[in-house]
């Protein structure tokens, strides 16, 4: 059990890359995070570097679904998926890693997701209704992730 995290494009913002990996260091088994990159498009439309993008992330998910055979879970992060509370989340994050399952987490670039690979996912979240950068959204998901993780150890952090 393990929780993946694709995105488009590497991150630059050094306060940001220090935050995610403050957040990534507290987290404990079954919470641990990989970070898998893709390359940006650099394609002329919108559309193109949508499909481009999803080709590139579908790849890097289909190489860690058929190493596991039905034990992953691709969760879409969109503006138009469903709103979860943190506690949502967190039981959400928990079901699935106690029934064994692989959560792969993909944030989509600047064009956001395409739309195959949206169609492919088996949930879709929002992390808030407004567009962030997909670098701030990658902050938000691990941090998200830490609460859970200490929403379901019973950690002080989350505040009801």
């Amino acid at each position: 059990m393990k929780v993946n995290i694709l995105t488009v494009g590497k991150l630059k913002n050094k306060n940001i890359i220090s935050l995610i990996a403050q957040y990534t260091k507290r987290l404990k088994a079954p919470y641990v995070i990989a970070f898998k990159h893709v390359k940006i498009s650099k394609a002329g439309n919108t559309k193109s570097v949508k499909n481009e993008e999803g080709v590139a992330l579908m790849s890097a998910i289909r190489k860690d679904f058929s190493e596991n055979k039905g034990k992953d879970l691709l969760v879409a992060l969109d503006e138009k998926g469903d709103n979860l509370t943190s506690i949502a989340f967190a039981d959400f994050i928990k079901l699935y890693l106690e029934m064994g399952k692989n959560i792969h987490f993909v944030i989509g670039g600047a064009a956001g997701l395409s739309p195959d690979l949206l169609e492919s996912a088996d949930k879709t979240i929002s992390l808030s209704k407004m567009t962030m950068p997909h670098d701030l959204a990658l902050l938000t998901l691990v941090e998200q992730i830490y609460r859970a993780m200490t929403i379901e150890k019973g950690i002080p952090y989350h505040k009801t």
